[in-house]
C-alpha cells in the first residue's frame, strides 16, 4: 500500500512547490523503510540480537528523518524571522500604487464589497 501511496504522490506532483514534493517524497521513503524493520520485531526473526540490531536501525532512520524535517522547518522560520526584522515582509507583496490607495478604494476591498453587498445603504457613504 506504500508504493502505490508513494507512486501516486510522484505521479500526481500534489505540492505547491518542488521542494515540499521531495521532502514528502522523502516521508514517505523513510516509512517504507520503517515498516520494513518493524517486520524484524516479530517471530519472522526468531533471534533477539538480530532483533535489537533492527531496533537500532529503525531507531536511526526516524533520528535522521526527524532531523531533516526540524532542520527544514527551523530554516524556514529563521528566513522568516530575518525578512520579519529587515521589515521586508509585509511592504514586498503589496504594490506601491496600492499602498498610497484609501481603504476604501483598494482593489481587495471592493472585491469584497462586490462579494458580499450590504443591505445598508450608508455603507461607504462619506459624512
Amino acid at each position: 500500500m506504500q508504493l502505490y501511496v508513494m507512486a501516486y504522490i510522484i505521479h500526481k506532483q500534489l505540492f505547491l512547490t518542488k521542494q515540499i514534493q521531495k521532502v514528502e517524497i522523502m516521508n514517505e521513503s523513510t516509512n517504507l523503510v520503517l515498516i520494513y524493520f518493524c517486520l524484524g520485531f516479530t517471530e519472522f526473526v526468531p533471534d533477539p540480537d538480530v532483533r535489537y540490531i533492527y531496533a537500532w536501525g529503525l531507531l536511526w532512520c526516524l533520528v535522521v528523518n526527524l532531523a531533516i524535517n526540524l532542520i527544514r522547518i527551523f530554516v524556514i522560520m529563521l528566513k522568516d524571522l530575518i525578512k520579519l526584522i529587515k521589515g521586508k515582509w509585509c511592504k514586498k507583496g503589496v504594490p506601491k500604487h496600492v499602498k498610497k490607495l484609501p481603504v476604501e478604494n483598494r482593489p481587495e476591498v471592493q472585491a469584497m464589497v462586490q462579494m458580499f453587498p450590504s443591505e445598508d445603504k450608508t455603507v461607504g457613504v462619506k459624512y
